[in-house]
């Protein structure tokens, strides 16, 4: 029989010996019954392996019910094979792509008193790119850091948006936001029985928050009074944020979690 095999089972295996056709026989590894276990003449058995421990010294017992004849040290399961790993920059990849996208911010966006007007930014009617209501927002410019000793992703990113405002009931202007915005995560990683490499099993702790705001709309005087309204925005804007944090971490744990990451010394 081969002496070793994976811990995965399913080994071929042809165990030699004599007084096999007396008798039904049982036999297993580690104490565990082999598979398929076949009595091919007096001095034949073949079987297949059953699972066991990755480094597991087994040894072979064979019983016809009141005799057991043992062999021991007679198999061993390997070490499992070490798995594909990513580095920092790998992982700082994954969150800058999960982070590149266009996500529709829901209409009304957001409505204040300006000089008596009532000005609705993102009204009724708009539409979004993939024809819901609301306005495009879009995520990009990530510079992303990852620091695997310190378990920890930061990502400054910037995020932009065109979107119709309506002044009273007769003037529509056109506003362009734009956001400063961080990320911070903490990542959960957990040692493997492989030197150099831990798995990712995902991330938490993840807080999404805006840093600056920037109105920069055109369309006529009152229009452009619309410049001074980012500190009446901003709070709005982060209560967004802080609702798709939720969707972003689901988002992050899916594509990361679960991973192998090489650490460099």
């Amino acid at each position: 029989m081969p002496a070793t095999g994976p811990p995965d089972g399913g080994t071929p295996i042809v165990i030699t010996g004599s007084g096999f056709s007396h008798g039904a026989l049982q036999v297993s590894l580690c104490g565990n019954p082999v598979v398929n276990a076949a009595v091919i003449d007096d001095a034949r058995i073949e079987a297949v392996t059953p699972p066991g421990e990755p480094l597991q010294a087994c040894a072979l017992a064979i019983t016809d019910g009141t005799r057991t004849a043992e062999l021991p040290s007679a198999f061993a399961y390997e070490d499992l094979a070490a798995p594909g790993c990513v580095d920092e920059a790998d992982v700082a990849q994954s969150f800058s792509t999960l982070i590149d996208q266009t996500i529709c911010l829901p209409s009304p966006l957001f409505q204040f008193d300006l000089m008596g007007s009532a000005v609705v930014l993102c009204p009724e009617g708009s539409l979004c790119s993939g024809g819901q209501g609301g306005c495009d927002f879009t995520f990009k410019e990530a510079a992303v850091s990852v620091d695997l000793a310190a378990r920890r992703a930061s990502a400054e990113f910037t995020g932009v948006t065109i979107m119709p405002v309506d002044v009273g009931t007769t003037l529509r202007c056109t506003a362009e936001l734009t956001m400063i915005m961080t990320l911070t995560a903490e990542l959960d990683l957990r040692a493997t029985q492989w030197q150099g490499i831990e798995e990712l099993m995902g991330v938490g702790n993840v807080t999404l928050a805006l840093s600056s705001l920037d109105v920069n709309a055109t369309g006529g005087l009152l229009c452009g009074l619309l410049n001074l309204s980012g500190g009446l925005l901003q709070e709005t804007i982060q209560g967004l944020l802080d609702s798709y944090t939720d969707e972003l971490f689901a988002a992050l744990n899916l594509e990361l979690g679960g991973i192998y990451v090489c650490r460099t010394q």
